[in-house]
C-alpha cells in the first residue's frame, strides 16, 4: 500500500475498488488538456503482479493522452514513487516510440522521460522517479502525460500499482 498525503488522501492506486468499468479510482481526463480521442476504463486484463484490475487508457485518435487524479486540498507528498505501465499497439508493433511520459503534480515533475524512448509493447515496465526520495512538495493532483511520435497511433496503455511509499 501507499502512504497518505498530509491531508489524508491515499497515495496508492491499484484499481481494485469498485465494480463498474467506469470505476477508475478517481483518475480522470485532465480538464485543461488539449488532447482528445482517448477514454479511461477499469480493465480486468492485463494486470500487473496478478492483481484483479488495471486502468486502461484507450487511444483512438492521435498522439496520446493526459490524465490525472485530484488530491485533497493542502496535500503534501514525498517519499518513493513507482508506477507500472504496459503498452499495446493495435497494429501489432513490438515497440512504440514514446516521445514524452511524465508523472507530475502541479508543483513538480516526478518521473518519466521527456526525450524519445523506444518502449517494448506487451511488457510491464516500471516508471521510477527522477530523484528518490521525492522532496516534500504540495500538490493538488497527480498527472500522467503520455505522447507518441505518430499522429495516427492507436493502442491502449495500461497502468497499475501506482504507489507513493515512505
Amino acid at each position: 500500500g501507499g502512504v497518505q498525503a498530509s491531508c489524508g488522501t491515499c497515495l496508492s492506486w491499484d484499481f481494485e475498488s469498485g465494480t463498474a468499468l467506469s470505476d477508475t479510482n478517481g483518475w480522470i481526463r485532465t480538464p485543461t488538456s488539449t488532447m482528445s480521442g482517448y477514454t479511461l476504463l477499469r480493465s480486468a486484463s492485463p494486470t500487473y503482479n496478478q492483481s484483479g484490475h488495471s486502468l486502461a487508457v484507450s487511444v483512438n485518435l492521435g498522439y496520446g493522452f493526459d490524465v490525472e487524479v485530484p488530491l485533497c486540498s493542502g496535500a503534501t507528498i514525498s517519499g518513493s514513487f513507482v508506477a507500472h505501465m504496459l503498452i499495446q499497439d493495435l497494429a501489432g508493433a513490438s515497440t512504440v516510440n514514446v516521445t514524452s511520459l511524465l508523472f507530475m503534480t502541479d508543483n513538480a515533475t516526478l518521473a518519466g522521460w521527456e526525450s524519445s524512448k523506444t518502449v517494448a509493447t506487451n511488457t510491464w515496465i516500471p516508471i521510477t522517479p527522477f530523484v528518490s526520495p521525492i522532496p516534500s512538495s504540495s500538490a493538488s493532483f497527480v498527472e500522467l502525460f503520455f505522447q507518441v511520435d505518430n499522429p495516427s497511433w492507436r493502442g491502449t496503455v495500461y497502468l497499475d500499482d501506482i504507489v507513493f511509499s515512505p
